[in-house]
């Protein structure tokens, strides 16, 4: 909390908090390292950017009936469904748990290795047991399975590398908002303010690595989807906005 002293205001106090040497000496800092890693974060993201875009690339030309992608045809030899239960905690201390269901199918490759991997609801119904089925690979990793007239594709391992850069970056913008604008009144509000600043833009980020990663074509439900994920993004930045200007009043 901002120091406060009897005859002294809180936007006072803040005033003299953020001309404190102490105070100058953090924002020295701050400013510094959340440019370093907003720049090493856009630095990292290149490569795993350009990486993804290499793979639409592939992805386009094997859709147009070029041979962009290699291919192994097996043998479907089991399926089977398992359910996941996650638990969280609300404000007041209840306990809510989410289950989820996992569809997954089994084949058996070239090398006579059972391979598996967890796929989409109606994947999963065409498949049948001894079924031929069609996996796709790029650079090694396999990136899209096809079983009967239902292909389902993958992000590439570059995928997740660009997602946490991604995250990363805002990270650093958050940091150097703080150290540009901000002031220390404790380590609690400054761990609370940078983690709602994550926890606001996460939709946005993660819609915006998903858009990336899987070419998100225009639709009623990804544009209501983007609306909802900017509402909150805005909702959140909105609401540390007024905390800092509670602040100052």
């Amino acid at each position: 909390m901002p120091i406060e002293r009897p005859g002294v205001n809180r936007r006072d106090a803040i005033r003299e908090l953020r001309r404190a040497p102490a105070w100058r000496l953090v924002r020295r800092l701050a400013l510094p390292i959340g440019l370093a890693v907003l720049a090493g974060a856009i630095a990292g993201a290149a490569g795993p950017y350009h990486q993804t875009r290499l793979y639409h690339e592939a992805v386009h030309c094997q859709r147009s009936g070029g041979n962009c992608l290699d291919g192994e045809t097996v043998s479907v030899t089991n399926k089977r469904t398992y359910v996941t239960t996650s638990a969280s905690t609300d404000s007041q201390g209840g306990v809510s748990q989410t289950r989820t269901t996992h569809y997954s199918i089994t084949w058996r490759a070239a090398d006579g290795a059972d391979r598996s991997r967890d796929v989409a609801e109606d994947l999963y119904d065409r498949a049948r047991e001894g079924q031929p089925a069609t996996v796709r690979s790029w650079h090694g990793a396999m990136v899209g399975i096809a079983v009967g007239d239902r292909t389902q594709w993958f992000a590439p391992d570059s995928g997740g590398t660009l997602l946490l850069w991604v995250l990363l970056g805002y990270f650093g913008l958050g940091l150097l908002l703080w150290g540009a604008f901000g002031w220390w009144d404790g380590l609690a509000r400054f761990c609370g303010r940078i983690f709602f600043w994550m926890m606001a833009g996460t939709p946005v980020i993660l819609g915006l690595g998903y858009a990336l990663l899987y070419e998100v074509q225009p639709s009623v439900r990804v544009i209501l989807t983007t609306v909802f994920a900017a509402a909150v993004t805005a909702l959140g930045l909105v609401c540390l906005y007024r905390d800092l200007r509670y602040d100052e009043s």
